[in-house]
């Protein structure tokens, strides 16, 4: 199917993403054995990831993608190639603590890093009620270790991101109110850790805006430093302030800069462009309680030169010209000019998520999918949630549909034209919908 609607935009927002609830966990079936384990992608393709090259080093393309698949009470981890064909349907779930050596079973609330670990290793985030760290041989299916990270509280880790030969930078969500209690209980920080160990080294504390905590979510590495995406969600989540920019420097593991995203809310991980020149923030806008936005002129997508220090905004998008309504804080380049997104709709509200693209030179979106009404004719709330691409590696682009349980593709051809492909079921046992993409 050739895709050819499209709307015209007369100017540029940011996307940005907004943090899930966290859920408890129970357990899952297993899948056939048959289709357990990892799998040995060793001629797919390199480690590391694709596009910009987050280490600074040459672009190398992935071995292939992670999929989370999850009903919010239990998860299932399956490997897929770039292009979206399923590889291991059961690689990991909640089911397979004895088989797998996990001490800790996974929940129904777990995350992704959103960069693909050097170490080749697959890497969940186990986040609210659990906050551990979990690593496995993408080969064996063998857990290799877990490190908790919660120091005495909820920390609910967000990302993680390697840094250098066995050591990685993870994001917690949480502050803690009773800090002082244990060592690197303090919350709302960055961790640095030995990933060999595994074991806390280290403690990077981010700063507060008045009395509302900064909420690191995501991370991504440009050269030396990496860039937090900080969400300021006030600890009763009755309010939030200007979402803020903060650079780390790998070396020092200290804050080298930060800039204030002026006017946004609830803004998303850093994504940079193929050539690794710039780089796209998407903001949602702060959400109320139902999961509606606030306000739609905090929601657009911003565009920032990747080698400029301070920090220069080259172009902002809002939400209302690119989609006449609130977006998510997720945003995937599939060509220089051409960006992936998906609108921000509140669950039981009346409109849907939406799967969007948006020409950037041009400031003209396509759409590429609706979200169907839930039985009741409702909205589904955040259905339409990771999209990859991987320009100069693939020329489709993959999103988690969790309404229609499936990985929906897209092929960006050489003349700028969409084609959506057969969308694909990542496994057909247990049937949990997709949820979250990551690279390996």
């Amino acid at each position: 199917m050739v895709i050819g609607r499209s709307r015209t935009a007369a100017t540029v927002g940011v996307l940005i993403g907004s943090v899930a609830a966290a859920l408890v966990a129970c357990g899952v079936e297993s899948v056939d054995s048959g289709s357990t384990g990892g799998v040995d992608d060793s001629s797919t393709g390199g480690e590391g990831g694709a596009g910009g090259a987050d280490d600074g080093g040459a672009r190398t393309c992935p071995a292939g993608i992670t999929v989370l698949l999850s009903d919010y009470t239990a998860t299932q981890i399956a490997l897929s190639s770039i292009e979206g064909e399923t590889r291991s349907a059961s690689f990991l779930s909640t089911a397979s603590t004895e088989t797998a050596g996990l001490a800790f079973a996974l929940s129904g609330d777990v995350a992704l890093p959103s960069s693909a670990p050097p170490s080749g290793q697959i890497v969940l985030l186990d986040r609210f009620g659990t906050n551990v760290i979990t690593w496995a041989d993408p080969k064996t299916g063998e857990v290799l270790r877990q490190l908790p990270v919660g120091t005495g509280f909820e920390s609910n880790p967000q990302d993680y991101l390697e840094v250098g030969s066995g050591r990685a930078f993870v994001t917690r969500h949480s502050p803690n109110a009773d800090a002082g209690a244990e060592e690197f209980d303090g919350g709302s920080d960055v961790l640095v850790i030995d990933t060999e160990e595994p074991a806390i080294v280290g403690r990077i504390p981010l700063p507060p805006a008045g009395d509302i905590p900064a909420r690191p979510a995501r991370m991504v590495r440009l050269g030396d430093e990496v860039i937090v995406s900080l969400a300021r969600v006030a600890a009763d989540w009755t309010s939030t302030a200007e979402a803020e920019l903060v650079g780390l420097s790998i070396e020092d593991e200290e804050i080298a800069w930060r800039h204030t995203l002026t006017g946004l809310k609830s803004c998303g991980r850093p994504t940079l462009s193929p050539d690794g020149s710039r780089f796209a923030v998407a903001c949602s806008g702060a959400m109320n309680t139902d999961g509606e936005i606030d306000a739609l002129d905090q929601s657009a997508l911003v565009l920032f030169d990747a080698k400029k220090r301070p920090l220069r905004e080259v172009a902002r998008y809002t939400a209302e010209d690119i989609a006449g309504e609130p977006i998510q804080g997720r945003v995937a380049f599939a060509s220089e000019e051409l960006v992936l997104l998906s609108t921000h709709t509140a669950y039981g509200g009346s409109t849907h998520n939406r799967w969007l693209a948006y020409d950037l030179e041009q400031g003209t979106t396509t759409e590429l999918l609706e979200a169907p009404p839930d039985d009741q004719g409702e909205g589904r709330g955040l259905v339409f949630t990771s999209t990859t691409c991987f320009p100069g590696c693939s020329d489709v682009c993959l999103m988690a549909d969790g309404a229609n349980a499936v990985l929906q593709r897209v092929r960006i051809d050489d003349d700028g034209s969409l084609e959506l492909l057969e969308p694909i079921q990542v496994e057909t046992k247990v049937g949990m919908p997709p949820r979250g993409i990551g690279l390996r």
